[in-house]
């Protein structure tokens, strides 16, 4: 499988959800491939790799647990399932958040 697949899921799940997804490629290497915008005010960012790549650079891991330290969300994704499950965990925590915030879309 290759890691456009898992990509073209994310978009597509992302636009079904209406969360607005971004390539991260402008801040360089190191970064996780993708960020996704929910509402309100929800961030996660998305590391895509293809089945059997688990060799993440040093820097990756560093920006990685960096993001985390930060309280931001950040997934790495192997699988067309494993994006599933970051879609429907993301859509749960906009939902949470929405209800206690009071605020609809």
């Amino acid at each position: 499988m290759k890691e456009n697949l898992i990509e073209d899921r994310l978009v597509r799940g992302c636009r079904l959800h209406g969360f607005v997804q971004v390539k991260s490629e402008p801040l360089g290497a190191g970064w996780p491939d993708r960020m996704v915008l929910g509402f309100p005010e929800q961030i996660a960012f998305v590391e895509l790799k293809r089945p059997g790549d688990t060799d993440a650079r040093r820097r990756q891991r560093a920006i990685h647990d960096m993001l985390r330290g930060l309280g931001f969300n950040v997934e790495v994704a192997y699988t067309p399932e494993m994006i599933e499950q970051f879609l429907t965990s993301f859509n749960s925590r906009c939902q949470r958040e929405a209800r206690a915030k009071g605020v609809k879309r």
